[in-house]
């Protein structure tokens, strides 16, 4: 899973943003083995922080020849919706849309396609302020854009030291089933006047964006550190590495033991 607490954010003035919702999404049947990742870290989550590092697109287009592809990223609130409030050179350091020029053709293929990279940041584009982002990847045809595929991601400013606790559950029917999650947040170095309603968390499993928990508001706040510990609320499914046994007294056999041998 992954969390993310996000504050409330005002600006002023009011952008062009796309007529596409800011989700993960493919637009042509084409565009296939769409990977979007941390650079180095094929299974991490689309998120990198805004001073270091960057994230990694690949992409393949089966009409096997070279097309031109352009990209470009917008900011967007806690809900995922566009930031209205903000201007293009509010969130980011260049064009609004650039060319992805990192490709290269198949070669003795039973299927030809064209394998795309992209990093971000680059030498075109940089990222100004965190928070939410979605990436839009426009195919050009006979000079036509055509929406490709979108991507969420997220870039983050820590300000903040994130503590996760995972628990069995406290509700009984689900205690063998899934996790529990109580999340602290320390903040000393980062001023927040009201948390309660400053500060919301989001829980993510397994980077997918529609299975989650959101604006889950702080429990408790003492001194600098704030808690979210809601007893059966942010719970996920989940499956044991291990069958589970008992063997907590060893003097006789115990729930799923059967037989104790010793030496």
């Amino acid at each position: 899973f992954g969390i993310l607490l996000l504050p409330f954010l005002t600006y002023a003035s009011s952008p062009e943003v796309p007529d596409l919702p800011a989700i993960d999404t493919v637009y042509l049947n084409e565009v296939r083995s769409i990977a979007f990742h941390p650079t180095g870290i094929v299974t991490g989550y689309p998120i990198v922080d805004l001073d270091k590092g960057s994230l990694t697109l690949r992409f393949d287009d089966l009409d096997g020849e070279f097309s031109k592809y352009r990209y470009s990223f917008y900011h967007c609130n806690q809900d995922w919706e566009y930031s209205t409030e903000l201007r293009e050179f509010d969130y980011r350091r260049g064009f609004v849309e650039e060319d992805i020029f990192d490709f290269e053709l198949s070669l003795g293929t039973d299927v030809p396609y064209a394998h795309f990279n992209l990093q971000l940041p680059n030498a075109e584009n940089e990222f100004l302020i965190s928070g939410n982002y979605v990436l839009f990847v426009y195919k050009y045809i006979n000079g036509e854009r055509y929406p490709a595929f979108s991507r969420r991601f997220m870039v983050v400013d820590n300000r903040v030291d994130i503590r996760v606790e995972q628990i069995v559950p406290r509700r009984a029917s689900i205690s063998r089933t899934h996790h529990e999650i109580n999340i602290y947040a320390g903040f000393d170095d980062f001023s927040i006047r009201n948390p309660f309603k400053e500060v919301n968390a989001y829980v993510y499993q397994n980077g997918v964006w529609s299975r989650g928990y959101t604006h889950i508001a702080p429990q408790t706040v003492q001194l600098n550190e704030m808690s979210f510990r809601y007893p059966s609320q942010v719970v996920f499914p989940a499956i044991k590495e291990f069958r589970y046994f008992d063997i907590r007294n060893l003097n006789f056999r115990t729930e799923r033991v059967f037989n104790i041998y010793r030496e």
